[in-house]
């Protein structure tokens, strides 16, 4: 008989979609899951299969009350910019929204093991309050050390006081931590989770493009095609995705955008044959027809994109995108776009150096093979605590 799983992330697809893996191979196995996610991703939830609870705010609120605190965010460095992120807006602000909440999805489900997105830092001190093991999944390529880990630690220092629980925030720091990042971006600081553990979150379904789809891509002009993608969180960035589809639309190339669920590809305008705008496609319907993509190094869509062999061309806007974009980049993978003063011109010049040099190619390959060697979620879930 299987047992029961509590998932809990923070409310926005890079938050939930690294978590979907492991959160299959638990309910393929027999066991009972449930999501507990905000506004905003529930119906996504629910249109995966899953169980779901809304807990909290949406992520615009969050981010919305977080800025308020905190006014000079957008003049930080990349790097102190991350921590103040993951401090305030996550431990501290988006924690304390959740916390209530959560703590009574996890007293209604009842769960045997809590897995929560490693910034859903409400979820590690409901499961101790419950007395239920917990397992925090990474989300992110940046490694939880430094100033990074200092700062958030000292704001759930001030949660589990709150709680209740005084002085159990360090304890977080020996729960199982299961790392997306292959070995080739893994640099830096080693992070202070105790008991590390590699997990391969991407993983090739065997999804179809609809027959319109495949129609629409078949009717491209080009022998090459690439994928140009904003995600789901800056994807509204004025001007920033208009300017990498021009770029892009200029060379001898397919390109295939998309806006972001919810959004209308009409927004992007009229464009030229070569141009293919939609909302959302899967990956497996797209990827294997393109020789690169351009992102803004969200770590789900760099990793999707290396774990098939492809480089990328990174315009990095916020939180960990400027980091990712350093690591991808430092690994041999990646070009990475300045966004003061870019215009289509540069962005042309840079994807067709990356697509005309080899060796981004190669790099991506040999990433690609790291991926597919990381413990699969079937093999990480048999080695969690017991239900």
């Amino acid at each position: 008989m299987g047992g029961r799983v509590l998932f809990s992330c923070l409310p926005g697809y890079g938050h939930l979609n690294p978590l979907l893996p492991l959160a299959r191979a638990f309910r393929e196995a027999g066991d009972e899951v449930c999501i507990a996610a905000g506004p905003g991703i529930t119906e996504e939830v629910a249109r995966q299969g899953f169980a779901v609870v809304a807990v909290g705010p949406s992520l615009g609120e969050i981010e919305r009350r977080f800025l308020n605190e905190v006014p000079g965010l957008p003049t930080l460095d990349p790097t102190a910019h991350l921590a103040e992120v993951v401090a305030g807006m996550f431990a501290r602000t988006a924690a304390r929204a959740r916390l209530e909440g959560l703590a009574q999805a996890c007293r209604d489900f009842a769960p045997g093991l809590v897995v929560h997105d490693a910034f859903d830092f409400a979820a590690p001190v409901v499961a101790t309050l419950c007395a239920v093991p917990a397992v925090a999944h990474g989300v992110t390529l940046q490694r939880f050390a430094g100033e990074l880990a200092e700062r958030a630690l000292d704001a759930l220092d001030a949660l589990w006081i709150s709680a209740g629980a005084p002085g159990q925030a360090a304890a977080l720091l020996e729960n199982p931590f299961l790392d997306v990042c292959p070995p080739a971006l893994a640099r830096g600081s080693a992070d202070v989770f105790s008991d590390r553990r590699p997990i391969r979150t991407v993983t090739r379904g065997a999804a179809a493009p609809s027959p319109e789809l495949s129609r629409r891509l078949d009717q491209l002009p080009h022998a090459r095609t690439v994928h140009v993608t904003l995600g789901t969180v800056v994807n509204t960035t004025p001007g920033l995705l208009e300017t990498l589809v021009a770029g892009a639309a200029r060379l001898d190339v397919n390109v295939v955008a998309t806006v972001g669920p919810g959004r209308d590809p009409a927004v992007l305008g009229p464009q030229p044959p070569s141009v293919l705008v939609a909302s959302y496609i899967p990956h497996d319907a797209l990827l294997a027809r393109c020789c690169a993509v351009v992102s803004h190094a969200g770590a789900g869509t760099l990793l999707t994109a290396l774990a098939r062999g492809l480089p990328s061309l990174l315009a990095p806007v916020a939180t960990d995108q400027a980091p990712n974009a350093a690591l991808a980049a430092a690994a041999g993978v990646a070009s990475v776009l300045r966004l003061d003063g870019l215009d289509a011109d540069t962005v042309a010049t840079a994807l067709r150096q990356l697509i005309d040099d080899p060796r981004p190619r190669s790099a991506a390959a040999r990433v690609a093979q790291e991926i597919a060697a990381m413990p699969s979620p079937e093999e990480v879930r048999a080695g969690l605590p017991c239900l």
